[in-house]
Protein backbone atom coordinates (compact mmCIF):
# COMPACT_ATOMS: atom_id res chain seq x y z
CA UNK A 1 0.00 0.00 0.00
CA UNK A 2 1.62 3.18 -0.69
CA UNK A 3 1.66 6.23 1.90
CA UNK A 4 -0.54 8.73 0.37
CA UNK A 5 -3.82 6.63 0.37
CA UNK A 6 -6.21 6.63 3.19
CA UNK A 7 -5.23 4.45 6.32
CA UNK A 8 -8.20 3.57 8.90
CA UNK A 9 -7.67 2.39 12.48
CA UNK A 10 -9.16 -1.20 11.52
CA UNK A 11 -6.82 -1.49 8.63
CA UNK A 12 -3.93 -0.73 11.12
CA UNK A 13 -5.17 -2.94 14.00
CA UNK A 14 -5.37 -6.09 11.26
CA UNK A 15 -1.83 -5.78 10.38
CA UNK A 16 -0.38 -4.89 14.46
CA UNK A 17 -1.88 -8.31 14.72
CA UNK A 18 -1.26 -9.67 11.74
CA UNK A 19 2.41 -9.49 11.86
CA UNK A 20 3.27 -9.61 15.84
CA UNK A 21 6.55 -9.04 15.26
CA UNK A 22 6.81 -5.51 13.38
CA UNK A 23 6.81 -2.85 16.26
CA UNK A 24 3.05 -0.48 16.43
CA UNK A 25 5.80 2.09 15.44
CA UNK A 26 6.65 0.81 12.33
CA UNK A 27 3.50 0.10 11.48
CA UNK A 28 2.46 3.65 12.10
CA UNK A 29 5.41 5.21 10.43
CA UNK A 30 4.92 2.52 7.42
CA UNK A 31 1.39 3.77 6.96
CA UNK A 32 0.55 6.75 8.03
CA UNK A 33 1.75 9.98 6.82
CA UNK A 34 1.11 13.61 7.77
CA UNK A 35 -0.28 12.73 11.41
CA UNK A 36 0.73 15.35 14.25
CA UNK A 37 2.64 14.16 17.04
CA UNK A 38 -0.42 13.37 19.13
CA UNK A 39 -2.37 11.63 16.53
CA UNK A 40 0.30 9.67 16.02
CA UNK A 41 1.12 8.67 19.55
CA UNK A 42 -2.71 8.09 19.85
CA UNK A 43 -2.87 5.59 17.13
CA UNK A 44 0.29 3.92 18.88
CA UNK A 45 -0.96 3.79 22.12
CA UNK A 46 -4.33 1.98 20.46
CA UNK A 47 -2.77 -0.08 18.86
CA UNK A 48 -0.72 -1.02 22.22
CA UNK A 49 -3.61 -1.43 23.80
CA UNK A 50 -5.02 -3.71 21.14
CA UNK A 51 -1.98 -6.29 21.27
CA UNK A 52 -2.00 -6.12 25.11
CA UNK A 53 -5.72 -7.65 24.89
CA UNK A 54 -5.09 -10.26 21.65
CA UNK A 55 -1.41 -11.46 22.84
CA UNK A 56 -1.51 -10.86 26.50
CA UNK A 57 1.49 -8.60 26.32
CA UNK A 58 2.88 -5.34 28.44
CA UNK A 59 5.65 -4.52 25.88
CA UNK A 60 6.51 -4.15 22.35
CA UNK A 61 9.90 -6.30 22.86
CA UNK A 62 9.93 -9.64 24.32
CA UNK A 63 12.87 -12.03 23.44
CA UNK A 64 13.36 -15.22 23.41
CA UNK A 65 16.92 -16.06 24.91
CA UNK A 66 18.66 -19.44 23.20
CA UNK A 67 22.01 -20.81 24.28
CA UNK A 68 23.71 -22.68 21.42
CA UNK A 69 27.18 -24.13 20.77
CA UNK A 70 29.64 -22.69 19.25
CA UNK A 71 29.31 -25.11 15.63
CA UNK A 72 25.55 -24.05 16.15
CA UNK A 73 26.03 -20.28 16.88
CA UNK A 74 28.51 -19.72 13.75
CA UNK A 75 26.06 -21.35 11.01
CA UNK A 76 23.31 -19.20 12.68
CA UNK A 77 25.86 -16.29 12.13
CA UNK A 78 26.56 -17.24 8.76
CA UNK A 79 22.76 -17.61 7.68
CA UNK A 80 23.43 -21.28 6.70
CA UNK A 81 20.84 -22.43 9.66
CA UNK A 82 17.55 -20.84 9.44
CA UNK A 83 15.85 -22.75 11.92
CA UNK A 84 16.69 -24.11 15.60
CA UNK A 85 15.48 -27.26 17.18
CA UNK A 86 13.90 -27.74 20.81
CA UNK A 87 13.14 -30.89 22.22
CA UNK A 88 9.16 -31.47 23.21
CA UNK A 89 9.20 -32.03 26.68
CA UNK A 90 7.50 -30.06 29.60
CA UNK A 91 10.12 -27.37 30.05
CA UNK A 92 9.78 -26.38 26.17
CA UNK A 93 6.23 -26.68 25.96
CA UNK A 94 6.27 -24.12 29.21
CA UNK A 95 8.58 -21.87 27.57
CA UNK A 96 7.40 -22.28 23.91
CA UNK A 97 3.22 -22.30 24.62
CA UNK A 98 0.68 -20.98 26.56
CA UNK A 99 -1.35 -23.38 28.97
CA UNK A 100 -4.17 -23.08 26.49
CA UNK A 101 -1.63 -24.47 24.14
CA UNK A 102 -0.93 -21.33 21.61
CA UNK A 103 1.98 -20.66 20.86
CA UNK A 104 3.81 -17.76 23.24
CA UNK A 105 4.14 -14.22 22.26
CA UNK A 106 7.49 -13.67 20.78
CA UNK A 107 9.14 -11.04 18.86
CA UNK A 108 13.04 -11.27 18.97
CA UNK A 109 14.97 -14.17 19.35
CA UNK A 110 18.46 -13.77 21.01
CA UNK A 111 20.91 -16.51 20.38
CA UNK A 112 24.13 -16.98 22.89
CA UNK A 113 27.07 -18.69 21.66
CA UNK A 114 27.35 -20.53 25.01
CA UNK A 115 27.64 -19.06 27.94
CA UNK A 116 29.69 -15.92 26.98
CA UNK A 117 28.78 -12.41 25.66
CA UNK A 118 28.61 -12.85 21.66
CA UNK A 119 25.15 -12.62 20.77
CA UNK A 120 22.79 -12.15 17.78
CA UNK A 121 19.19 -11.14 17.64
CA UNK A 122 16.54 -12.14 14.79
CA UNK A 123 13.05 -11.44 14.11
CA UNK A 124 10.71 -14.23 15.38
CA UNK A 125 9.87 -16.24 12.61
CA UNK A 126 6.95 -18.78 13.48
CA UNK A 127 7.24 -21.86 15.31
CA UNK A 128 6.19 -25.43 14.85
CA UNK A 129 6.07 -29.11 15.64
CA UNK A 130 7.42 -31.16 12.93
CA UNK A 131 10.91 -32.86 11.94
CA UNK A 132 13.62 -31.18 11.52
CA UNK A 133 16.57 -31.42 9.18
CA UNK A 134 19.06 -34.16 10.67
CA UNK A 135 22.27 -31.70 9.09
CA UNK A 136 21.31 -28.50 10.95
CA UNK A 137 21.25 -30.80 14.77
CA UNK A 138 17.42 -31.77 14.80
CA UNK A 139 17.22 -35.57 16.08
CA UNK A 140 16.18 -37.94 13.40
CA UNK A 141 13.74 -40.19 15.21
CA UNK A 142 11.61 -37.87 16.74
CA UNK A 143 9.40 -34.53 16.11
CA UNK A 144 10.76 -31.85 17.70
CA UNK A 145 9.90 -27.58 17.94
CA UNK A 146 11.15 -25.85 15.11
CA UNK A 147 11.69 -21.96 15.95
CA UNK A 148 12.01 -20.27 12.38
CA UNK A 149 13.76 -17.28 12.91
CA UNK A 150 13.22 -14.11 10.29
CA UNK A 151 15.67 -10.87 9.73
CA UNK A 152 18.80 -10.37 11.44
CA UNK A 153 18.52 -7.72 13.76
CA UNK A 154 21.82 -7.53 14.78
Amino acid sequence: MSKNKKVDLMFLMTEALKVPSITVEEIVDNYVVCATPELRQSLINKLKDMRKVAFGIEEDRVVLHLVVKKKLYDMIERGEKPEVYRDDTPYWRRRLLRENRYVRYYTHVTFHCGYSSKIITFRYGMLHLGYGKVIWGAPADRAVFIIKLGLRCY
